[in-house]
């Protein structure tokens, strides 16, 4: 929300809500590719609604969140899941280049665990190659993403995803950490 207070940062917002004009395709990419290098607020605007974009191009898409996040600033990392996350339609269309890409230095970052333990999950839901074994890496080694994946689970989850669900309860309900015991 603090790009989207300042004026580089809502311009950058507004023109990610242009996706629905497809031909400006060219200058919308053109003008938010110029902001790899721009403030963190700037790209958080971006990357606030950015899964938009894809309805205009996904690989290139895929390529500015890259570019946007290749620094891995926390806040960046660490923006909430939405239906407008870029990183929900991602792990649908090229799960693999994520896998190799992105995960092994994104899931360094502490601070963003409750968003990658999510986003991990329900890709191994979706049953991406891989999804499973980061989900796991990234569990045993952090309680923060543990914590938040137990806490992401509700009800209707555990009616629906009960095989997805009961492996990561089973396997860390002895755990000594507190946080994770009262979840």
């Amino acid at each position: 929300n603090v790009g989207i207070n300042r004026v580089r940062g809502a311009a950058a917002f507004f023109l990610v809500k242009c996706y629905v004009q497809k031909q400006y395709k060219e200058e919308i990419f053109g003008a938010l590719e110029t902001c790899k290098d721009a403030s963190l607020s700037t790209k958080g605007a971006i990357i606030f609604q950015q899964a938009f974009l894809s309805n205009l191009d996904t690989k290139r898409n895929l390529e500015l969140y890259l570019s946007l996040t290749k620094n891995m600033e926390i806040p960046l990392l660490r923006i909430q899941l939405s239906n407008a996350h870029p990183l929900l339609y991602f792990i649908n269309t090229d799960f693999d280049r994520l896998r190799k890409d992105f995960f092994p230095e994104a899931l360094k970052v502490t601070e963003a665990h409750h968003v990658f333990s999510v986003l991990l999950w329900i890709a191994w839901v979706r049953n991406l190659n891989g999804a499973k074994d980061l989900l796991f890496d990234l569990l045993d080694g952090s309680n923060y993403a543990v914590e938040s994946l137990i806490n992401y689970f509700d009800k209707n989850s555990v009616k629906e995803y009960s095989k997805y669900i009961m492996p990561v309860v089973l396997r860390y309900v002895d755990s000594e950490d507190e946080k994770v015991g009262a979840q």
